[in-house]
């Protein structure tokens, strides 16, 4: 997991071989999002927000499932 800098999200992960982003929340909730391109896995890492990012491109975009 990177850490990342974001009132919302902890931490995230990615794998690159199921197109798999991992998000930690400071909730102490994990959740991987499937399906999610690497390009925006990149864009999340170098967004300036990256809690917006999450919410506008991601969050109820790809399939989801609650892992912690």
């Amino acid at each position: 997991m990177i850490p990342v800098t974001s009132s919302n999200l902890r931490a995230i992960d990615y794998n690159p071989n199921s197109y798999t982003l991992t998000v930690a929340f400071h909730s102490g909730r994990k959740y991987q999002y499937h399906g999610v391109p690497s390009c925006m896995f990149k864009q999340l890492l170098c967004s300036g927000s990256k809690g917006q990012y999450f919410r506008a491109f991601i969050r109820g975009r790809f399939p989801a499932i609650r892992i912690f």
